[in-house]
């Protein structure tokens, strides 16, 4: 009886965790286009409605007599395109700002908890401490351990969200720098031929496609030498750290070149920019 009422209650759990089924996909028609060209052009519908679009373009559905009205819906759904990108941005700004929040909670948090250790740190004076008992001497002591451990890892916290601003405002001070230089370099020799700066194992490049990932970058770039690490931005280009300093030559061969055969789709080609890196910054 009881094994009888768990394999119940298990059957009644699945049923509740699967996925309800998609609905039933309409075939084409006039007035059933007319339906999905306006939920196209709604915002909360307009999911459901391109993928009905979609279903029946791959159905074969196009024809002379019904193009006008697929490239009508196509038209519909392009202009949420400018939606998206919008909607991406705010919640790039919300999460600025919930970063930005987050870090300033922190600080404040992190100055209790030196108020609370600086309380620990001068009862454990003899001043006070002689008048303490043995349980209480104790006590302060775990407490003062404990606060400053967790004192320790938020500061930890904080310093990293720091580095990260810094990094991010240097790599985008590079990139800038890169720009308004390349006008004025273009007439000197070819970056192999400049002498690298003593010591540096590190290049720059610039000139990423959008869609240039980690592993599209090692496959371009291992041909020169063993990669020790990569440091991509968000934006087009990166720093590569290799082994050795001779590998740095090799890499600024590859300057001008452009990343395709296969690697990257023909319309995302983009040609290569490739220096040497400051050795003074030659840490990744």
């Amino acid at each position: 009886m009881l094994a009888r009422e768990e394999r119940h209650r298990r059957r009644m759990e699945e049923e509740r965790l699967r996925p309800p089924s998609p609905p039933p996909l309409v075939h084409y028609s006039d007035h059933e286009c007319s339906i999905v060209a306006e939920k196209l052009k709604d915002d909360s519908k307009f999911s459901e409605a391109v993928q009905t679009l979609l279903t029946w373009i791959e159905r074969g559905e196009v024809n002379r007599r019904s193009a006008n009205n697929f490239y009508s819906m196509i038209q519909s759904a392009n202009s949420h395109v400018r939606r998206l990108v919008n909607e991406k941005a705010t919640h790039e700004k919300d999460m600025e700002e919930a970063k930005e929040k987050f870090k300033q909670a922190l600080s404040g948090i992190l100055i209790q908890f030196e108020q609370i250790v600086a309380v620990y740190h001068s009862a454990s004076k003899q001043k006070a401490w002689d008048h303490f008992t043995k349980a209480q001497r104790k006590n302060i002591s775990v407490w003062c351990k404990q606060a400053e451990e967790i004192r320790n890892i938020h500061n930890d916290e904080l310093m990293g969200i720091r580095r990260e601003e810094e990094m991010e405002m240097s790599d985008d001070e590079i990139e800038e720098t890169t720009e308004t230089k390349e006008t004025e370099e273009s007439d000197l020799p070819p970056p192999a031929t400049r002498e690298r700066p003593p010591g540096c194992k590190t290049v720059f490049v610039g000139g990423l496609p959008e869609n240039g990932t980690e592993q599209i970058i090692v496959e371009v770039f291992e041909q020169c030498g063993e990669i020790i690490a990569i440091r991509k931005s968000k934006k087009n280009f990166c720093h590569i750290r290799f082994a050795e300093e001779y590998m740095v030559d090799k890499a600024l061969y590859l300057s001008g070149r452009f990343i395709d055969g296969g690697i990257v789709p023909t319309k995302h080609n983009a040609k290569l920019g490739i220096r040497e890196f400051a050795f003074v910054a030659d840490k990744l």
